[in-house]
């Protein structure tokens, strides 16, 4: 990771912070930053040029969160996601296993506005 890189996610770290304090809305581009994350900490080297990054994620999300994005076209957003992924793995060189498959959980009990779970499911060429 270069120096932008690093740089442009201490931004990234901060602004996500300060908009978690003043409210507990979700934005789009909040879960794409998490989904990114989730990958970057997940990411298994197997050789030199090769990467392997979980292509299972379900996003958890507080209730109020679930209804927004139902309300945004859950499908849609469901798309979204699994194009930030596809994208940054992309960009970063890593690979899946199998399609990238994204799907939305309503969670109660979070202690943050978006937790991820991600795993590697075999399949189909992703």
């Amino acid at each position: 990771m270069g120096f932008l890189d690093k740089f442009e996610k201490g931004v990234e770290n901060v602004t996500n912070r300060a908009m978690s304090r003043f409210s507990d809305d979700i934005e789009p581009i909040e879960i794409a930053s998490k989904l990114r994350e989730t990958m970057d900490k997940r990411a298994a080297s197997f050789a030199r040029d090769r990467s392997v990054v979980p292509n299972i994620f379900r996003i958890h999300l507080t209730p109020p969160s679930i209804e927004r994005i139902t309300a945004w076209g859950q499908d849609e957003m469901v798309r979204q996601m699994e194009e930030v992924a596809t994208s940054h793995a992309a960009d970063q060189g890593y690979s899946f296993v199998g399609p990238v498959e994204v799907t939305f959980v309503s969670d109660a009990s979070l202690n943050s506005p978006v937790e991820i779970d991600s795993s590697t499911r075999r399949g189909a060429a992703a």
